[in-house]
C-alpha cells in the first residue's frame, strides 16, 4: 500500500498532519515519517484508521477536522 499517497490525499482533503495524528490516535511524527517515507509500514491498527480516514466522506472529514481544531484550542 502507498502510504505516502494516502495521506497525501487525506491532507488534499483539508486536514493537517496534527488532525491526521488526532483521528488516528497516534502522533504527529509518526504521520510525518509515514509521509515522508522514513517509516514503509504503519502499524495494523493505524493502517486500518488510515484507510477508514481515505475513505471517509467530506462531512466525515470535517467533523475530524472541527474536532481536531477543538482538542488544539482546548
Amino acid at each position: 500500500m502507498d502510504w505516502q499517497s494516502i495521506i497525501a490525499d487525506i491532507q488534499k482533503r483539508g486536514l493537517s498532519q496534527s488532525q491526521i495524528a488526532m483521528a488516528c490516535h497516534c502522533g504527529q511524527a509518526t504521520v510525518s515519517d509515514l509521509s515522508s517515507g522514513k517509516t514503509k509500514q504503519p502499524s495494523f491498527v493505524l493502517g486500518q484508521a488510515l484507510i477508514t480516514l481515505s475513505k471517509a466522506n467530506d462531512r466525515a472529514i470535517a467533523r475530524y477536522k472541527a474536532g481536531a481544531e477543538a482538542k488544539a484550542g482546548a
